[in-house]
């Protein structure tokens, strides 16, 4: 078997699609992107620090069903994928688009929350090379967000305007704020997500997530590339494997429709282990 393993590894070391595609026993596929869609992904910028460990109290809920989807449970009230481009503001993008996810599912919609004000105006983050999400939701606490068509995103090439003191049609900027936010413990996550809507989920990444194309989703090659923040949106079985459904930011040609599935109770690239949520009133 040892052997067998060497002579497919040295095959396919040139490829990481190739690696997958034929490794046997692999719960995904891989595919080679178009440079248009690769060039938006720069994982050399998902170094956003990412403080997790290896533990999970993960526990499956029972009582719980044995497949969500917050798309399907609040039709119309999620936002959908966007594109981070370059920046690594996928921090950003994560809590910002919970956070109006949950205002949706309140019935307290303020459209779409802005990114770039986190990413122009958060002092104590990295802008475009990340942020550690408990300070993401310090800021929503204490200072709220604008919407995206008060403070619109325009990072997706790097550039990183100064926080700006009136939206761009020169209005005010009026922000909501979170009443609290909190960590969410493994055991938790599918109950936080069942009663109060989609949260933050930050984990590590390796090279052969950027090529991920479907399937629930398992680290097989590829060197550590960092750090990256999704937002979980669900949960299911796929061929008798569970996974977490979750929502990316590379835009809709990547993966299923810009959304992933990684095996859920084992946690896969500490995925289980540093998950945050922002609670709202209307």
């Amino acid at each position: 078997m040892m052997i067998y393993f060497l002579i497919f590894s040295a095959y396919c070391k040139n490829s990481i699609v190739q690696f997958v595609n034929n490794y046997p026993g692999a719960t995904w596929k891989a595919t080679e992107y178009p440079i248009e869609v690769i060039k938006q992904i720069d994982m050399k910028e998902q170094f956003a620090p990412h403080h997790a460990s290896s533990f999970s109290d993960y526990i499956e809920d029972s009582s719980l069903p044995d497949t969500f989807d917050a798309r399907i449970q609040w039709p119309g009230k999620m936002v959908p994928v966007r594109k981070q481009g370059s920046c690594g503001s996928c921090w950003a993008h994560s809590a910002s688009e919970s956070a109006g996810n949950r205002l949706n599912i309140l019935g307290c919609s303020r459209g779409v929350l802005s990114v770039q004000d986190q990413v122009s105006c958060n002092s104590a983050c990295f802008k475009c090379l990340g942020c550690p999400p408990p300070q993401t939701w310090k800021y929503i606490k204490q200072t709220g967000l604008a919407t995206e068509k008060c403070i619109p995103y325009v990072s997706a090439d790097k550039r990183i305007p100064q926080c700006p003191k009136k939206c761009v049609n020169g209005s005010d900027i009026v922000r909501v704020k979170a009443t609290s936010y909190s960590h969410i413990p493994a055991k938790n996550m599918q109950q936080e997500l069942y009663e109060h809507g989609p949260f933050q989920a930050s984990f590590i990444t390796y090279e052969d997530f950027r090529q991920y194309k479907s399937g629930v989703y398992k680290h097989l090659t590829g060197k550590l590339k960092g750090a990256h923040c999704v937002m979980v949106m669900g949960w299911g079985t796929e061929n008798g494997i569970p996974y977490w459904l979750v929502q990316n930011t590379y835009g809709t040609e990547w993966g299923e429709d810009g959304f992933f599935k990684i095996i859920r109770g084992t946690n896969e690239c500490e995925f289980e282990t540093a998950c945050y949520a922002g609670y709202f009133q209307c």
